[in-house]
Formats: structure tokens, sequence, C-alpha cells
């Protein structure tokens, strides 16, 4: 989500799945424009959470039917906007990634994230991972959710916050980013993105903290020394072998 310009966004993955920026003069930047430039992230991405005419993300992704042994990854940076509400009344389930009325209607099924809960919802909200602390406003956020078989894990910056066992199954559904795309503008979410991935398998929480930190992987092997090093001013061999 880097473009800067266009109602274009690449999937980066190979797997073709560009989405398409709808309503790009929805967003947070200049003249409503999606496109900002962050100090600390640089270019992404912005919603202004307004019903209708806000921005929304339509991918040529599907986040594929799911059972109790399907393995996934959602991952991805966000600064939610301070006027993002918490409440079921003022937006507090509105969609940040994945969908609401895209799924299946009967019985209802849908995945997504929202500034309280990851909802993993099929005709009840049993399997949803409810945040201790509701998503913070105006600082940069990493978010994951890991589905490990049963094992459903949220992340925040690179900590375990909760896990649940999985009792729900759900089918095929569309994958939104910023709003719920499948009919007009809904839940719109107010804030910022970037760097969404989305896996077909479970995460370690190493792969976590290496993206966290900008690499590509965290190198763990440890080395040895036949001599403990001693601080005596030389440097010892061991330290060029230091990760």
């Amino acid at each position: 989500l880097d473009e800067g310009a266009g109602e274009t966004v690449v999937d980066l993955s190979g797997s073709g799945g560009d989405g398409t920026i709808i309503n790009p003069n929805g967003g947070l930047g200049l003249d409503g424009s999606v496109w900002i430039e962050d100090a600390e992230r640089g270019v992404v991405l912005s919603f202004n959470g307004v019903n209708g005419t806000g921005a929304c993300v339509t991918t040529g992704v599907t986040i594929p039917a799911m059972d109790l042994t399907t393995d996934f990854t959602w991952m991805f940076w966000c600064k939610q906007d301070a006027s993002q509400g918490f409440t079921a009344e003022t937006g507090g389930n509105d969609v940040i990634l994945g969908n609401r009325y895209g799924g299946t209607a009967a019985p209802l099924q849908f995945v997504k994230f929202t500034p309280t809960n990851f909802e993993f919802y099929n005709g009840d909200n049993t399997n949803f991972v409810t945040y201790p602390e509701v998503m913070p406003s105006s600082v940069w956020v990493h978010n994951v959710t890991v589905k490990d078989g049963d094992k459903l894990t949220y992340y925040r910056d690179g900590f375990e916050v909760r896990s649940i066992t999985l009792t729900k199954t759900v089918d095929a559904n569309p994958f939104y980013m910023g709003a719920d795309g499948f009919s007009g503008i809904q839940e719109a979410w107010c804030g910022y993105l970037s760097d969404v991935r989305i896996y077909n398998r479970a995460v370690t929480r190493l792969e976590i903290l290496a993206v966290i930190a900008g690499v590509e992987q965290i190198d763990m092997e440890v080395g040895f020394a036949m001599v403990p090093p001693v601080m005596d001013g030389e440097v010892d061999a061991i330290w060029s072998v230091a990760s």
C-alpha cells in the first residue's frame, strides 16, 4: 500500500490479487486523498470511515473456506484515527480487514478484523477473539491473527495477547480493506493501513518479529567459543559470527 497515487494497490505476493480503491477521495489526506506520506511508515493508505462515500479496497483475493484443520495468518500495520468509535453504535465493529455482508447468508458467515475483535463468525459470536484493550488510536500498531488448526491466536506488536479454540468453520468470503464493499461502502473504518499480508499457513512468532523488524528472517543460530571472551580491549573471534 505504498503506490502513492492512482486507484490500484498491487499484490506483491505474485498471486494476482491486486486491489482496487473505491472512492479514492474518501481518505484522510489532502482534499480527501487516500494516499498519505506518514513520518513513520512512509506512503500509506487512509480511510475516512464514512459509510457510503468513504474509501474501501476491493481485492482479487478470496478468503478460502476454512475448517478446523485449515491454517492461515493475517498481518498488518494500522494507525487508527482518534475519531473512530468503539461501541457497536459508534463503529466498534467496523471492518479494518475482511468482510461483513459478502459471505454466506444462511447461516451468516464472515471473517473480519475490527477495532474491538477478530470475528470468525458462523451464526454466533462464540468464535471471536476479543482484545483485552481496544485498538489504540494515533499510534502505529502491528496486528496478527494466526489460525493453526483449531487454535486462533492474536498478536499485537509481536506479543501474544489472546488465543481461543475454534468450534466453527466458515465458507469462502471476499476480502476488503477499510470497509465492507460488497453492496456499497458499509462498516467503514477510520484510520491508516500499511503492509497488509495474508498467508495460507500459520506463521511463527519469529516470523512475526522479523516483519516488525523489517528483515527477512531472524537468525537464531548461537555461536560458541572454546575460551570465553573477556573484556580486555581485544575483539574476540566469536563476535564475528554474532547475528
